[in-house]
């Protein structure tokens, strides 16, 4: 079966997109299936993934499943699609899909009026990284894990590591290219794969995270957190998560109080295995999609 999966990521786009078309592409595998990325950006081929500007070209066609994970395509692209199955990832209902099939893993995602039977929503098909699938919690102690996205500017991190400097006496495990700060007590780490990732987390005490894709993946691997939004299409999630009672909130990162919730959480934010995250998200939404999807073509 010929199946394409077409998303972008690396510079203001990040790696969200990305990571969740690989969970799917791993998924569809595992069921015998041998789908291929293709990404559209700044982010190199390799691995099974294909580098190309699918979006400047026409749309994809003849494949029996194509998958698009995006927030470029408008619906004059989306409605040039020619495949035997149409897929699409979504996050905030952006636009009105064409017939296909919409996966929207969010907390949320059950609130939005898609109106529409052909949807996969909620947490129950959150897309997650394999290494995340199966997976035994642990009770990390070796410091606070910190990201703010693969999009966002340097000052938003620095922010944050000087909050908690200030606040907590552990070490930063920083997602970071660079030290956002200068301090014997900040590690930083650089694209990680799924593995490495949890891994991190799985060391790390408590999380202190930008509320997109990671968010998910934190929960899965049990941690206590507080999460803050650094983009509009996050807001949605922040207050979802913020509602559930899994996470605190430290609301918008360029809002003028955004310090000042981070010093309020970094004093008293718990630490050990956060179970209630864990109890919504099982991480078998990605193994719930592939499954679905292989039946409408079957």
């Amino acid at each position: 079966m010929r199946i394409g999966i077409f998303t972008a990521a690396g510079g203001k786009t990040g790696f969200g997109h990305l990571g969740r078309c690989l969970a799917l592409r791993d998924a569809l595998r595992e069921r015998g299936e041998d789908p291929v990325v293709y990404v559209d950006g700044t982010y190199g081929a390799g691995c099974g993934i294909k580098a190309e500007q699918w979006q400047e070209d026409t749309p994809p066609s003849g494949f029996d499943i194509c998958v698009i994970d995006s927030y470029e395509p408008d619906a004059l692209y989306l409605k040039g699609l020619d495949n035997g199955l149409d897929v699409f990832l979504d996050d905030y209902m952006r636009l009105e899909y064409p017939p296909g099939v919409v996966i929207n893993g969010a907390l949320y995602a059950e609130e939005l009026p898609y109106n529409r039977d052909d949807t996969l929503l909620g947490v129950e098909y959150a897309l997650l990284r394999k290494p995340f699938w199966d997976l035994t919690p642990m009770e990390g102690e070796q410091g606070i894990f910190v990201s703010a996205g693969g999009s966002t500017p340097g000052n938003v991190l620095e922010k944050i590591c000087r909050v908690l400097l200030e606040q907590t006496d552990e070490t930063l495990n920083v997602l970071s290219v660079k030290p956002p700060v200068s301090s014997v007590r900040v590690n930083t780490f650089f694209d990680l794969d799924a593995e490495e990732m949890l891994k991190l987390m799985q060391i790390s005490s408590c999380a202190f995270s930008a509320a997109g894709q990671t968010t998910y993946e934190l929960a899965r691997a049990g941690l206590t957190g507080c999460i803050f939004s650094v983009a509009e299409n996050q807001e949605n999630n922040l207050r979802a998560w913020e509602r559930s009672g899994v996470f605190k909130s430290a609301g918008r990162a360029y809002d003028e109080g955004f310090e000042g919730l981070l010093r309020k959480h970094a004093a008293v934010l718990g630490r050990g295995v956060n179970t209630s995250a864990r109890e919504l998200v099982d991480g078998q939404g990605a193994r719930r999609a592939a499954e679905f999807i292989l039946e409408r073509v079957r």
